[in-house]
C-alpha cells in the first residue's frame, strides 16, 4: 500500500496516508466531506448552547489551571518560528484581510509618492491607516524602508512650503559623488531640526540660500548650529553669495577637512 498523497510506502495495510500533514491536504478543498456545505442557523444555535462542546466554568479541563513559564516559552518559541517561515502566507492573509492586492497598492503609492498627495489620498484609497499602508508598502518590497522615509521627509517640506531648491539638489549630487550614497543623509532630522545633509553620521551641513538666510534672516540658524557642536557633530554651513552663487568646491573642502580632524582625534 502506498500514500494516497504523497505515494510513500506504508508499514501497515491498514493506513491511508503516511502522515498527519498528508491526511490534512487529502481532507483540505473538495476532499472535505463538508466540502460546499454550512450549518443552518438551527444547528449553530444548538451548537452554541451545547455545554458538552463549550466546556464553561468548571466543566472545563483546565479550569483554575494556568501554564508553566516553561510551557509559556515553548508556545512563544513555537509562534515565532510559524512567523518566521510562514512570512508569504501571513502577507497574504493581510491583504485579503484588508480586501487589497499588491498592484492596487502599488498604483495608489506611486500616485502618493510622484505627485502632490498628503497621507489622507493613501488613507482614502486604500481604506486602512497610513502606518498599516506604509508597512504593506515595505512588505510587499514596492519600495524600501529607506525610500518611504525619504518620501515621507520629502512630502512634509512640500507641505510646509519649504520646497527644495536646485542649488540644493546640485549640492547633494556632488556629495554622493564624493562620498558615496550611502554615507550621505538628505534632509537628516537631528534634535527637532531638519538639517540640509548629514555625512559620515559626524558633519552637519547646512545649504543657506542667500534670500532666506541673508536677508529674512533665519532665526533657526544659529540654534540649529549650536545643537551640532554641543552635541558632538561637526558644523560646516555653505552659503550663496548675492548673486545666487556657491563654492560647492570649497565646502566639500571644508567638509573633508572636518572628518579628518575627528579622524585624528581618535587616534
Amino acid at each position: 500500500m502506498k500514500c494516497l498523497i504523497c505515494e510513500k510506502d506504508l508499514k501497515r495495510n491498514s493506513k491511508k496516508f503516511c502522515s498527519r500533514q498528508c491526511y490534512y491536504t487529502a481532507k483540505a478543498g473538495t476532499g472535505n466531506h463538508f466540502y460546499g456545505k454550512k450549518h443552518t442557523k438551527e444547528t449553530i444555535e444548538k451548537l452554541r448552547n451545547d455545554p458538552r462542546l463549550s466546556h464553561p466554568g468548571e466543566d472545563n479541563p483546565f479550569y483554575g489551571k494556568s501554564h508553566t513559564n516553561e510551557s509559556k516559552q515553548v508556545i512563544r518559541e513555537k509562534n515565532r518560528i510559524w512567523r518566521e517561515n510562514n512570512k508569504q502566507l501571513r502577507l497574504e492573509r493581510r491583504l485579503k484581510r484588508k480586501n487589497l492586492t499588491k498592484e492596487r497598492i502599488e498604483e495608489v503609492w506611486t500616485t502618493y509618492a510622484t505627485e502632490p498627495h498628503n497621507r489622507s489620498y493613501l488613507i482614502k484609497e486604500l481604506g486602512i491607516d497610513y502606518r498599516t499602508a506604509k508597512k504593506f508598502v515595505i512588505d510587499l518590497r514596492i519600495e524600501t524602508e529607506e525610500g518611504v522615509r525619504k518620501i515621507g521627509i520629502e512630502k512634509q517640506f512640500f507641505q510646509s512650503g519649504r520646497a527644495i531648491s536646485a542649488p540644493e539638489l546640485e549640492m547633494l549630487s556632488l556629495l554622493v559623488e564624493e562620498f558615496g550614497s550611502s554615507n550621505v543623509v538628505h534632509q537628516s532630522k537631528k534634535f527637532g531640526y531638519y538639517y540640509d545633509f548629514l555625512i559620515n553620521d559626524e558633519v552637519l551641513v547646512e545649504y543657506d540660500g542667500y534670500y532666506y538666510h541673508k536677508v529674512l534672516i533665519n532665526k533657526n540658524d544659529a540654534i540649529k548650529e549650536r545643537l551640532a557642536l554641543t552635541n558632538g557633530y561637526s558644523f560646516v554651513r555653505v552659503e550663496e553669495d548675492e548673486n545666487r552663487k556657491a563654492d560647492f568646491i570649497e565646502g566639500i573642502k571644508r567638509i573633508k577637512n572636518e572628518l579628518q580632524t575627528k579622524e585624528n582625534k581618535e587616534y
